[in-house]
């Protein structure tokens, strides 16, 4: 785990490497329409400001001793199936 002073503090998100180890099949050509799909259709502050949002409401529960990242865990691995 990183100290709080070894952080970047910026997001990347390589759309086209996520689509090539997710779905080989795809055309660089299909890749590129996907991309700017993406590019031109999601508002990525808006999708950040919301994630962002919904964890430091789950670290004040996990602070306040309401819930425990194991909590979070068992959560998202239900959400997926």
């Amino acid at each position: 785990m990183a100290s709080n002073y070894d952080f970047d503090g910026v997001i990347e998100f390589d759309v086209n490497e996520w689509l090539i180890e997710n779905y080989p099949r795809l055309t660089l050509t299909q890749r590129r329409a996907v991309c700017k799909q993406c590019i031109d259709n999601i508002d990525m502050d808006e999708v950040m400001e919301d994630s962002v949002t919904s964890w430091v409401s789950s670290l004040a529960m996990i602070e306040a001793g309401y819930i425990t990242f194991e909590d979070l865990e068992e959560e998202e691995e239900e959400e997926d199936d």
